[in-house]
């Protein structure tokens, strides 16, 4: 999945090490903190899962920046970058997340599909009904 980045990130000796952070922590502190928010509700209802499609999202829509880096300025993205505005909108990167799961999904790493919302949301209800 991305396999010219993988190879450029092997080449500049950057290892899961560098981005390993975005899973202890959750991505929040990684990501924009709006987004954060919409992922940690999306967390909430998917699970530990979303994570990993979240992470090919992120390296989706990074890609061809990070292509252009060397080492010094993959490990500067990940650690000081990467939290700033992204220039691209909430809706579209959820929408890059949805692509991701499929994508792995179909890889079967496990992923379930994402959960369709409902036209009702539960607090459109009183309390106990």
């Amino acid at each position: 999945m991305l396999p010219q980045l993988q190879k450029h990130l092997d080449n500049q000796g950057v290892t899961a090490d560098v981005y390993n952070n975005w899973f202890s922590q959750c991505f929040i502190e990684e990501i924009p903190f709006h987004l954060t928010m919409r992922l940690w509700d999306v967390y909430i209802l998917e699970g530990e899962p979303i994570l990993t499609a979240m992470a090919l999202t992120t390296m989706r829509i990074h890609g061809k920046l990070l292509q252009k880096l060397h080492q010094a300025g993959i490990l500067a993205f990940f650690t000081e970058e990467l939290c700033r505005d992204w220039a691209i909108h909430d809706d579209d990167v959820l929408r890059q997340l949805r692509v991701s799961v499929e994508e792995v999904r179909g890889a079967k790493c496990g992923l379930a599909p994402l959960r369709e919302c409902s036209s009702r949301c539960p607090g459109d209800s009183p309390m106990g009904q």
